[in-house]
């Protein structure tokens, strides 16, 4: 989209299938795992970019959705419940290190990596 090659169309056009798809593939797992992962889960994506991205608070809303990966899972099951704290806890570590990484580690820093990209 910023140099032109992908019209914006086709990029409305695949946020509203993935929309959907997260909307509707969350209900068939059952209302309690549908209302974790859509509110804590894909909501936080939202939070993130419509304000926390540029703040110190960036990191809560991959806590948040990272942290509830496991209730999605465990609330689907035959008898419903919430996932231990402490894979709660591990997996929002997991995110918050997953969003140091993506913020500290930049081209720049990473200059004499092998995976590190040039600037155009």
């Amino acid at each position: 989209m910023v140099t032109g090659a992908l019209p914006v169309a086709w990029a409305v056009r695949a946020l509203v299938a993935a929309g959907l798809a997260c909307l509707v593939l969350s209900a068939l797992v059952g209302w309690r795992s549908a209302l974790v992962n859509v509110t804590l889960g894909a909501d936080a994506g939202h939070v993130y970019n419509l304000g926390l991205k540029a703040t110190w608070w960036s990191w809560v809303p991959y806590a948040s959705a990272f942290g509830t990966l496991p209730s999605v899972v465990t609330l689907a099951g035959p008898a419903p419940a919430w996932a231990p704290l402490w894979m709660t806890g591990a997996d929002a570590a997991l995110g918050i290190g997953a969003h140091l990484l993506n913020t500290l580690i930049t081209p720049t820093t990473a200059a004499g990596s092998p995976t590190a990209t040039s600037p155009r």
